[in-house]
């Protein structure tokens, strides 16, 4: 919301957002009709105006009397400047938004009329990626399920998944309903115009010395993303290694706020896989998992760990200091094949194995996607070694 700005000029008004100190993007249509009439162009910011100077139009718009394209031609894209560098800036998003089930969700913010009109507030709307529509100049993605409203051309495009910023709304589908907007991918066109690609560089040098969106995902990270529960598996007689592994696991619990994070210690006393009756009760009720095998326990309860994960619709995330011999690994990777579960199985090496596991829980756990969680997974059965 910070890294936005409203554009105006005596013929239009829309949104434009920040890519780096002072540079700011928005809709070619928005300043297109403004720039060739000489008007003055105005970015308001944090409520205080600053003019407005044009760096480039892509594509430029023909000289007047002639009228602008409706949709005016891809990218639609302009780059504006002002005097004033006290802002934050997005970040840009290189990958595209996910359309498997359930698809991206998009969040568009900008400054529209919605409410009263002709005059202009801060509004959003939350929208799903249809998918991209390959038109005869350039691709544009569908959005549905959410109302684009005039004023919000321009307006930077937040997908849901990456919290970065991947598109700018260009069009709406239909001003009176929430039938859904048109966009373009903000990275792919910069990269395709030789007038904005320097965009891109600026953007990168930004964030490489400002990190405050980062932090943000961090603190978002926390809020939002699955919580694993973690379950801590030795066989009969792990006291040698209990004391490391637990260790790890109060490093582990730490990162999260006090009493969200449950830990539970399951003993294997052979490879028949003891307890897993318990153990089903206990994943029915979490919503992910971090599962550490302690020092040496047999290889295949990962087997029976990742079925019974699987029979609650339940990600997660095995770690293991052995590898898994040839058969057990057939095992393991063809519960994924016949039942679509979503879970991970990796091997912490080094000396510490407290700093391993942390560094993988930041690299991968925090990042869980909740929606990896089924609804209506498919049963299961136990598979009785």
């Amino acid at each position: 919301m910070e890294c936005t700005a409203q554009v105006t000029s005596a013929s239009s008004t829309g949104t434009g957002f920040f890519v780096a100190p002072g540079q700011l993007i928005t809709c070619a249509h928005v300043v297109a009709q403004a720039f060739r009439a000489g008007e003055e162009l105005t970015a308001e910011v944090r409520d205080a105006r600053y003019a407005a100077r044009v760096r480039t139009i892509c594509p430029w718009p023909p000289a007047l009397p002639v009228q602008l394209g409706d949709p005016y031609p891809w990218p639609d894209m302009a780059w504006l400047e002002i005097d004033f560098h006290e802002h934050p800036c997005v970040q840009l998003d290189s990958s595209e938004p996910s359309l498997a089930h359930p698809a991206a969700e998009g969040w568009a913010y900008g400054f529209t009329d919605r409410f009263q009109k002709s005059i202009y507030r801060p509004s959003s709307a939350r929208f799903v990626f249809e998918g991209p529509a390959e038109g005869g100049d350039g691709r544009r993605w569908t959005l549905k399920s959410g109302q684009a409203s005039p004023g919000m051309s321009g307006a930077p495009l937040l997908n849901l998944d990456s919290n970065r910023v991947f598109g700018m709304v260009t069009r709406t589908r239909d001003a009176a309903s929430d039938l859904g907007a048109w966009a373009v991918g903000v990275n792919e066109a910069l990269r395709a115009s030789p007038g904005l690609a320097e965009l891109l560089e600026l953007n990168r040098r930004f964030h490489d010395s400002d990190k405050a969106w980062q932090n943000a995902l961090a603190c978002i990270a926390y809020e939002t993303v699955l919580r694993p529960n973690i379950i801590w598996v030795s066989n009969g007689d792990a006291n040698s290694t209990s004391m490391v592994v637990g260790s790890a696991i109060e490093l582990l619990t730490g990162q999260w706020p006090p009493n969200e994070i449950s830990v539970t210690q399951v003993r294997f006393a052979s490879r028949a896989g003891v307890g897993l009756e318990e153990l089903d009760r206990f994943m029915e009720r979490i919503t992910a998992a971090l599962i550490i095998l302690d020092g040496e326990s047999p290889s295949a309860s990962c087997v029976e760990l990742a079925e019974a994960a699987a029979r609650c619709g339940l990600p997660a995330i095995i770690l293991s200091k052995m590898d898994l011999d040839w058969y057990t690994k057939s095992l393991f990777e063809q519960v994924g094949a016949d039942h679509a579960y979503s879970f991970e199985y990796a091997i912490y090496q080094g000396e510490s194995l407290v700093n391993a596991i942390v560094a993988y829980l930041n690299r991968t756990a925090l990042y869980m996607d909740r929606n990896r969680r089924y609804r209506n997974p498919r049963p299961i059965p136990m598979r009785g070694r």
